[in-house]
């Protein structure tokens, strides 16, 4: 599933991270999503998740669904779900009509055709339904969470995937200050920036 990733990747390793220009770094999209899968690697070994918080973390927005749940370090999905995660900039980019080599901006929505995208992978369906399940709404909703779809009682469908949600979010904000400023943002600098990044990044 990864090596299917990666391929996609490779076939517009052409295309920059964000077509705001010096954006990410100046990165191209695939070295991006690489530096992402990396942080979010490093990041899971200590990331811990105990239900949805508010900012600042001082309020549970969604509780744990099974209260003995503790996230995976070693989750095959992590990698997965960093590299995958800005796959949909591919289709969602918006092209200058008189210079078609140009990108103007990006459809809103891009982590929802992210997950369409991933949906039409062979290698998708080859992976158990529940890592599938994952994956798709990790993505697809990892710019606006809290559109997640929940129970019938509001609560977590699975608490593996918010958690692998959770710490995307995280990752990619981190990656996003270190290709900006070259330093990796404080725990507190996290907890006190707005968390949900917007459609254009």
């Amino acid at each position: 599933f990864m090596r299917a990733l990666l391929q996609v990747y490779e076939r517009h390793k052409h295309l920059p991270a964000t077509h705001i220009e010096g954006g990410h770094g100046g990165r191209s999209l695939l070295d991006h999503s690489l530096l992402v899968g990396y942080f979010i690697d490093k990041l899971s070994k200590d990331w811990s998740y105990s239900g949805l918080k508010s900012k600042g973390g001082t309020k549970v927005l969604l509780r744990l669904r099974d209260p003995s749940y503790k996230f995976n370090p070693v989750d095959p999905l992590v990698s997965i779900i960093g590299v995958a995660h800005d796959i949909g900039k591919i289709e969602t980019y918006i092209y200058d009509k008189r210079d078609p080599s140009r990108i103007v901006g990006i459809h809103h929505e891009h982590d929802l055709t992210g997950a369409r995208m991933i949906a039409r992978l062979p290698e998708a369906w080859a992976i158990p339904d529940e890592d599938r399940r994952a994956i798709f709404l990790s993505i697809a909703h990892y710019h606006h969470p809290m559109e997640l779809p929940l129970s019938p009682d509001n609560r977590a469908i699975d608490d593996r995937t918010i958690a692998l949600m959770e710490l995307l979010i995280k990752a990619d904000f981190v990656t996003s200050a270190v290709e900006s400023r070259g330093v990796v943002p404080s725990d507190q600098e996290y907890d006190e920036a707005d968390k949900e990044p917007t459609p254009n990044d």
